[in-house]
């Protein structure tokens, strides 16, 4: 009951340029039982609808905009709690880096949001933990972001983490003995081939 399935179908320019189709492109699946008592429709969905996969929101098309605006709703809901919350600052310190990175940076390894985005999504919830850090709201940004060691307050912005993490799931994969690894090994050949590198 929680399948679905995309089917991508393609159209192409007079240049040969391919342009993902949307709409539904195929019908809905109809599986039996092996004893064909029952019957489950597996939905066929559009390359440009978002399907939830262990709670990141991802679609073909790679639009994000489902997945956008989850991370967007719980980091608003994050600086509700903490402007609301009697935190000090240690306590206001150690709910951003336990709790309010790992829920919001959980989906961002599988995600491509551009700087822009990442930082409308955390700007309410990162005012609101500032000031309970005792920093100033309006406080430049480099100065909050920076490392202490050139007298920074060492916050992390939400890009850092959505790097650091595509590159750990990308040396993961490429470590691993799967059929995604030798996928990703021969993505990496092509593009080194297309490049003249290899």
């Amino acid at each position: 009951p929680k399948c679905s399935y995309h089917l991508l179908h393609y159209m192409f320019t007079a240049d040969g340029a391919p342009i993902l189709q949307g709409g539904q492109v195929g019908s809905d699946l109809i599986l039996s039982s092996g004893d064909r008592t029952t019957t489950q429709k597996i939905p066929a969905l559009s390359a440009h609808t978002a399907h939830k996969t262990l709670g990141h929101f991802k679609d073909p098309a790679g639009n994000q905009i489902q997945q956008y605006k989850k991370l967007k709703a719980k980091s608003d809901k994050s600086g509700v709690f903490v402007q609301c919350s009697p935190l000090d600052r240690s306590e206001a310190w150690t709910y951003y880096f336990s709790i309010y990175l790992t829920s919001v940076g959980y989906a961002l390894p599988n995600c491509f949001f551009s700087f822009k985005k990442l930082d409308a999504i955390q700007r309410k919830a990162s005012r609101a933990i500032f000031a309970k850090c005792g920093f100033n709201r309006n406080t430049k940004r480099a100065i909050l972001y920076g490392p202490t060691r050139l007298g920074g307050a060492s916050f992390t912005h939400l890009s850092t983490l959505q790097g650091v993490g595509q590159v750990l799931m990308f040396l993961k994969t490429w470590r691993s003995q799967s059929q995604a690894s030798s996928l990703l090994h021969i993505a990496v050949a092509w593009a080194q081939y297309a490049v003249g590198t290899r």
